[in-house]
């Protein structure tokens, strides 16, 4: 398809016009046979239809069966875990090192070779252990990056819409002014569960983050300025800013690079080409192919008459309703709640955060998640943690070691020296085991409050953190793990002194406290920790904050006669990301990051 000529205007006008023709233009590959081919062939259909059969039947009952919606969210999940993976700096290609690459900003210029794949620009890293040069192309071209698999979220937008129509599904490629990339996909109301609905409506969805339809997570999870969003498509080219925003009004005062007169005469100028090409033997062919990929990728799940463009006409036609559904009054501002003012409210799922990239990165772009203070009654009561007895060969070895892989979500009873190690159970809930002390009643008197163990897929790593969403009425909001040891089950044994190895990474106003207290009894060990006020034996180990990482690493000798002890951990943070316990990669099979070494001694 050729470009519509540009027009005359003032320099914002042109660029904006230029930035919509090329990204037109770049919309168009999606049509082409050879990379559909290419996407095809990498894609495990059966598998997708597989695990959209369990998950029905699962939800709705063994004769349920699965419909396009679901098989597409099946697609989601697969390409999100499987098959592209994030990159915020590239693995050093000479020894494969990460975290100690210097960019290299005054080498960055793409080669020809990866200008030809689409590159307008590639990072360029230099290792500094091994001082390898590593190029990372920024690569445009759907088909390299089927190959790549990697990168930000303009490559996985740009592979995921490829995927989306090698199997079928009419999607757009959308385009976020204010940096940012994602996907829409076209579904009938009925498919979407309103079955006496007509006709249908393009859905959000982000493979970074792994969303399907959140529209509003930008504006509120995120905190975006949005100004313009535009979705690409070989068959059109669409504003659809309304759809991501709740305060029209606001964001009209940010759009001020091209007048909307003129922005919306670009975008029809491009749908009308758009209905030009489809009227000629290649568009007609792209139609038809569609259908056809709709079709045979799953034969056994029903294709409405409508889920995909049948002609320009209809592409046409629905673009016009489209934008008509968008036609309103203006908010009051008078209204009581957004609902009233005709605002949409944002589900749970969209007041999240970002996900994709670092942390450090998302919080530098503010992206993390916003929670609003909440007030209210007493603690929730999350199930008690768990204690850990000394075992006969501890005693005989004079060494009690646990530890923990937050990457393999397991606790371990450690082998002392001739000594022999047990698993004492699996991951959180071995930690979150109801406390037994025989002398205190009705079980555990402290409980751990609002922790949780989170994966950062794209990032490959893991850590405990507090949970989402628990946040408190003061500006920090705290959760809380407690371990408790014990060895009074072995006669004449008494603690001496403990060794704790904690690893632990904080941001901007996240804070650490570790704290341990033990005592003859139970009772006293957790008076000391639960009361109002922290009792005379308890020891503050190490506080982390101020954005940094920090182990602790401390032998204490223990009052005379202990025969429990037990280790708190405090963590503090307004926004849950801030503080973490533990985080390690989540392939690292070697590491500990939390070890308790307890020397025991018996008494004559």
């Amino acid at each position: 398809m050729s470009r519509p000529r540009l027009l005359g205007g003032d320099s914002g006008e042109r660029q904006m016009q230029q930035r919509l023709s090329s990204s037109m233009q770049h919309a168009h590959k999606y049509a082409s046979p050879g990379l559909l081919a290419k996407a095809r062939a990498v894609i495990p259909v059966d598998a997708l239809y597989t695990s959209a059969l369990e998950k029905k039947q699962l939800e709705a009952g063994q004769d349920a069966m699965p419909t396009r919606v679901d098989v597409f969210r099946a697609l989601l999940a697969w390409y999100k875990r499987d098959f592209f993976r994030w990159v915020n700096a590239p693995p050093c290609d000479g020894c494969g090192a990460t975290g100690r690459l210097r960019h290299r900003a005054e080498l960055s210029v793409p080669s020809a070779a990866e200008r030809a794949f689409g590159a307008s620009r590639t990072e360029v890293y230099e290792c500094g252990q091994c001082n390898t040069i590593t190029r990372f192309a920024r690569y445009n071209d759907p088909a390299k990056l089927l190959e790549e698999r990697r990168g930000r979220c303009g490559e996985w937008a740009n592979c995921f819409t490829a995927l989306c129509w090698a199997l079928g599904f009419e999607a757009r490629y959308v385009l976020d002014w204010t940096d940012h990339v994602w996907t829409e996909v076209y579904f009938t109301h009925a498919e979407l569960g309103q079955v006496d609905k007509p006709g249908g409506r393009f859905v959000h969805t982000d493979c970074c983050e792994a969303r399907f339809d959140t529209p509003l997570m930008y504006e509120v999870g995120w905190k975006k300025a949005l100004s313009y969003v535009i979705a690409f498509s070989p068959f059109e080219c669409t504003d659809v800013t309304a759809r991501y925003v709740r305060k029209n009004a606001e964001v009209w005062g940010r759009r001020t690079q091209c007048s909307e007169p003129r922005l919306a005469l670009h975008t029809v100028k491009l749908c009308l080409a758009a209905a030009g090409w489809m009227r000629g033997s290649e568009g007609a062919a792209a139609l038809r192919n569609l259908r056809r990929a709709a079709a045979d990728s799953f034969p056994r799940v029903t294709l409405p008459a409508d889920a995909v463009a049948t002609s320009a006409q209809f592409v046409w036609e629905r673009r016009m309703c489209e934008s008509a559904a968008w036609l309103q009054l203006p908010p009051s501002a008078t209204a009581a709640s957004p609902a009233a003012a005709g605002e949409a409210v944002p589900s749970a799922e969209e007041l999240q955060g970002r996900e994709s990239g670092s942390l450090a990165w998302r919080l530098s772009r503010g992206e993390t998640r916003r929670e609003p203070a909440r007030s209210g009654g007493g603690v929730p009561g999350p199930p008690a943690c768990g204690v850990f007895c000394a075992s006969d060969a501890d005693v005989q070895a004079g060494s009690m070691v646990v530890r923990y892989s937050c990457a393999r979500n397991l606790w371990q009873s450690a082998p002392a020296p001739g000594g022999v190690g047990a698993t004492d159970g699996q991951g959180l809930e071995a930690l979150c085991r109801s406390l037994n002390f025989s002398d205190v009643q009705g079980g555990g008197a402290f409980r751990s409050h609002a922790m949780a163990r989170k994966e950062e897929l794209d990032w490959n790593m893991c850590y405990l953190a507090r949970e989402e969403g628990s946040a408190g009425a003061a500006a920090a909001a705290v959760g809380t793990l407690m371990w408790a040891f014990d060895c009074s089950t072995n006669t004449g044994t008494v603690f001496q002194s403990v060794e704790v190895l904690a690893g632990d990474a904080v941001f901007e106003d996240g804070i650490v406290e570790w704290r341990l207290a033990a005592g003859r009894t139970a009772a006293e060990v957790l008076a000391s920790l639960s009361g109002p006020q922290l009792g005379a034996n308890v020891q503050n180990l190490v506080a982390a904050g101020g954005g940094k990482e920090a182990s602790v690493k401390r032998p204490v000798c223990l009052p005379e006669g202990s025969r429990h002890f037990a280790v708190l951990a405090v963590v503090r943070a307004r926004f849950w990301q801030h503080a973490q316990l533990f985080r390690q990669p989540l392939d690292d099979q070697q590491r500990w990051p939390f070890v308790v070494r307890a020397t025991l001694v018996r008494r004559h």
